[in-house]
């Protein structure tokens, strides 16, 4: 099948099944967040938060480990199973281990003194840790499935889960009452119960035959990712806490509604990466004289793609906006400018990373990481207190920037990807015209002559921008096919 016609189709649905899941916490958190006390939402979030956290400790990296090594050529087709059930392996016992651990506190400690914890049950909190444990392992199992090319598979079972907890749960608070406890429980419930299902649907590749090699492969190249997801995390986070300290609770929610709003953006570049990361190896392994080209061509296109939506978005945040928030929240416009196109341009570091990952140098991941953190801390130390949430805006601009540059650069220069720098700069200057244009006809209030000025410099930039990458869609990608 063409690459392009793939990459579509499964983005599509891998996108719908998320789309799918949000419509359903969409209309279900309302109903809970009703009936729950306001306490009760705010310690649920916390717990979701804080596990999510230690989650990544049993997530090891591990998913990331064998989408790297499943397509590779030097692995047989035999040897898939073992793979697959080696790295499972690992994270079972360290989810198992962490269950165990998790009971003896809570037997020994039954009522926990350390706020916040000392306001959470021992049925809520155990409940949490089951689920977030169960939830791991069963992420595994999907991105296993994303492995074997079965996207409708993927679809099914993720919508499955999703609404089954999600129903289930508005059913133990609305009619019969039992709180935040009975709500994390029958989620915890719904996981482990569904969890048998998903793994018979791996279930050709899982054996009992665990390989010492694999298990030490695995690890190795999945274990640095810890460290990138914590700062990561905290990259995610560092503005909110800048933007407390230096200015004011209301500039926080003015960034935040901007972010979310920017989740349009992530949201696309999201469902590409479902589709991507299953065949980005196997193209690798089935075409090894012309893969480094294809994936240079790729970038090219996919960098124009995202900041022509990105620009989009930019040039009516104004509109979009006013629209549908407040006037209080009017200066999220500006911020969401920035964010669109920092989470556009962080959207490509799926391809901008491929030379790190097939060279097995993922500690570069979490230096990138953590390097990009300390660049955002200074930029928002500078910026926040001039410009609030525009300045923390275009400091996660800026670091979204660096990592992607920096994937770049090592892929390069590790991997010999010829990526296509001028054809690059051309688009990101082409961009960021877009940027100022968007900036300077900044509106909440609808007008015929700046949205016509709006369409015409989104214009301008499809066609300057398809006349640069042309060459890769006509030679480089248009035909290329994967078996």
């Amino acid at each position: 099948m063409p690459i392009l016609k793939l990459l579509a189709k499964d983005s599509i649905i891998y996108g719908g099944a998320d789309f799918g899941s949000k419509l359903v916490a969409l209309f279900t958190f309302p109903l809970i967040a009703s009936v729950l006390p306001q306490k009760s939402i705010g310690i649920l979030e916390l717990v979701l938060t804080t596990t999510g956290l230690l989650g990544m400790l049993i997530q090891c990296g591990l998913s990331n480990s064998v989408h790297r090594f499943y397509w590779d050529e030097k692995l047989k087709p035999i040897d898939r199973p073992t793979l697959v059930s080696s790295a499972f392996s690992i994270q079972l016992s360290l989810g198992i281990l962490f269950l165990i651990i998790a009971s003896l506190s809570i037997l020994i400690f039954p009522k926990l003194s350390i706020f916040p914890l000392s306001t959470i049950s021992w049925i809520a909190i155990s409940a949490a840790i089951t689920l977030m444990v169960f939830k791991i392992w069963f992420v595994y199992i999907l991105d296993v499935t994303r492995l074997h090319l079965a996207p409708f598979r993927f679809l099914s079972i993720s919508l499955a889960s999703k609404v089954a907890s999600s129903v289930l749960g508005c059913f133990t608070v609305l009619y019969l009452g039992w709180g935040l406890d009975g709500y994390l429980s029958t989620q915890a419930v719904v996981m482990v119960a569904i969890f048998p299902l998903a793994c018979w649907l791996i279930k050709k590749d899982l054996t009992f035959k665990i390989s010492k090699k694999w298990c030490e492969e695995t690890f190795k190249y999945g274990y640095p990712f810890i460290f990138a997801g914590i700062a990561f995390w905290l990259l995610g986070t560092i503005d909110r806490w800048m933007l407390t300290a230096f200015t004011s609770l209301e500039e926080v929610s003015v960034y935040s509604v901007a972010f979310r709003f920017s989740s349009i953006i992530l949201f696309i570049t999201t469902a590409f990466g479902m589709a991507w990361g299953p065949v980005a190896i196997k193209i690798k392994s089935e075409n090894p004289s012309k893969y480094k080209e294809f994936y240079a061509d790729l970038l090219g296109v996919f960098l124009y793609l995202i900041l022509l939506i990105s620009g989009l978005v930019g040039l009516f945040s104004g509109e979009i906006i006013k629209s549908l928030m407040s006037d209080d929240y009017s200066k999220s416009a500006f911020a969401l400018i920035f964010l669109s196109f920092g989470v556009g341009l962080y959207g490509t570091q799926q391809i901008t990373a491929m030379g790190i990952s097939i060279e097995k140098k993922t500690y570069l991941f979490s230096r990138i990481a953590w390097i990009s953190l300390i660049l955002n801390i200074v930029f928002n130390y500078f910026l926040i207190q001039k410009f609030g949430a525009t300045g923390a805006s275009f400091s996660t601009l800026i670091s979204y920037l660096f990592i992607t540059s920096a994937y770049l650069f090592y892929s390069e220069k590790l991997h010999e990807i010829p990526f296509n720098k001028s054809r690059l700069l051309m688009l990101l200057i082409l961009g960021s015209f877009v940027i100022f244009v968007s900036m300077y006809f900044c509106i909440n209030d609808f007008s015929l002559k700046y949205t016509l000025i709006k369409l015409v410099t989104l214009g301008l930039f499809a066609i300057l921008g398809y006349l640069v990458i042309k060459n890769n869609i006509l030679i480089g990608i248009k035909n290329f096919v994967v078996n």
